[in-house]
């Protein structure tokens, strides 16, 4: 995924009711965030990158209505020029799969695809309640805001070859 290491319960605030999930202190794992950028085309490679917090606010009250939010502090990204390591930074080898997001993840070659699933087990839920939900679910995402507080993107440059 994208995290380097799977999240603790001390990083993790979730308060229901109040529609507040809120993580802390994530550091990201950066080879996932390559991918997405040489599947663009770009000649970049993330070399480090961190989170301070992430905190998604939910108005369950009036969910059609409302935005969810969903506030990033202390995002600090570390970028360089060019392919990582010559190569894909530990990736070669790897197939990945791209979503209309215009990321790429890295898929599990022992994960069942939801075609393969669904045709091992019967569902039991509806086409048309499973249509529903995704209609509520892209109408809410639609109606997410993203806001960036005390971020930085820093982009290092090779360093310059000496002319001897």
């Amino acid at each position: 995924g994208f995290l380097q290491q799977d999240i603790d319960l001390e990083q993790l605030e979730v308060q229901l009711y109040s529609g507040i999930v809120q993580l802390k202190a994530l550091e990201l794992n950066v080879a996932q965030f390559d991918l997405a950028t040489l599947g663009a085309g770009l000649l970049l490679h993330f070399t480090s990158g961190t989170v301070g917090c992430v905190k998604m606010d939910i108005p369950w009250r009036h969910l059609l209505r409302d935005h969810c939010k969903v506030y990033i502090s202390g995002l600090q990204l570390e970028l360089a020029k060019g392919i990582p390591g010559g190569g894909c930074g530990g990736v070669q080898g790897s197939r990945s799969v791209g979503n209309d997001t215009g990321f790429a993840f890295q898929e599990d070659p022992h994960e069942m695809s939801p075609v393969q699933s669904s045709m091992q087990r019967p569902s039991r839920y509806s086409d048309e309640g499973i249509e529903t939900l995704s209609r509520l679910v892209k109408h809410v995402l639609s109606r997410t805001e993203l806001c960036l507080h005390d971020s930085s993107v820093l982009l290092k440059a090779p360093p310059a070859a000496s002319s001897l």
